[in-house]
């Protein structure tokens, strides 16, 4: 199975894993050995979710240069609005 074969099967894993009520994010199949494995998988779920990107999310480097970063979407901004709407 090549490379895109296996972060397809992951992104599918994972977000299936949204709409499950106890998720299992463990998918021994493949785990992202870099940070370009990381972030295809995240452009696939962020493909899959249909959502705009409308920023993005991340933390200092970590000592050994690792870079941390998630999108923000344009639908969870939303909802989070919304639900601080009602709340307020």
């Amino acid at each position: 199975m090549s490379k895109l074969e296996q972060i397809d099967q992951l992104t599918q894993h994972l977000f299936a894993q949204r709409k499950v009520r106890d998720p299992a994010s463990d998918f021994e199949l493949f785990k992202p050995k870099n940070i370009d494995d990381a972030f295809a998988v995240q452009q696939q779920m962020i493909e899959l979710s249909g959502n705009a990107v409308t920023g993005w999310k991340c933390l200092v480097p970590l000592d050994n240069g690792q870079l941390i970063f998630a999108p923000l979407l344009q639908q969870q901004l939303i909802n989070k609005l919304v639900v601080q709407s009602l709340l307020t």
